[in-house]
């Protein structure tokens, strides 16, 4: 893994990293191992980043990351989007609470 641009942004109070990764003969490493591999080349707590992209060519044996890392978990939950929030649960296996839905029967119910 190895890092080849990084961007400060003051305003959000985060740094975006971009890394190549090279997998030989592989396919693209998993959300859950790149997080943890993340973590511990940063030295940073996992709940302090989410990888926001993922890009692998056809047929190539790199691949291209770009990871949000914030200061602190505040900052994180401030900043961050509930979008990457939710995607970076269900990747690493959590289990996501969908509001919207329970809404969605109590107006239905509502209506009868």
């Amino acid at each position: 893994m190895k890092q080849i641009h990084t961007q400060e942004i003051p305003l959000l109070k985060r740094k975006v990293l971009t890394f190549s990764v090279e997998h030989p003969k592989m396919a693209t490493p998993s959300y859950k191992h790149l997080k943890e591999k993340l973590s511990e080349n940063l030295k940073v707590d996992k709940e302090h980043f989410v990888i926001s992209e993922i890009r692998t060519g056809n047929g190539q044996n790199n691949s291209v990351l770009k990871v949000n890392v914030y200061g602190s978990k505040d900052d994180f939950n401030k900043y961050e989007s509930i979008a990457n929030k939710k995607m970076d649960a269900k990747k690493m296996g959590l289990k996501v609470e969908e509001k919207k839905t329970e809404k969605k029967e109590e107006k239905k119910e509502e209506k009868k």
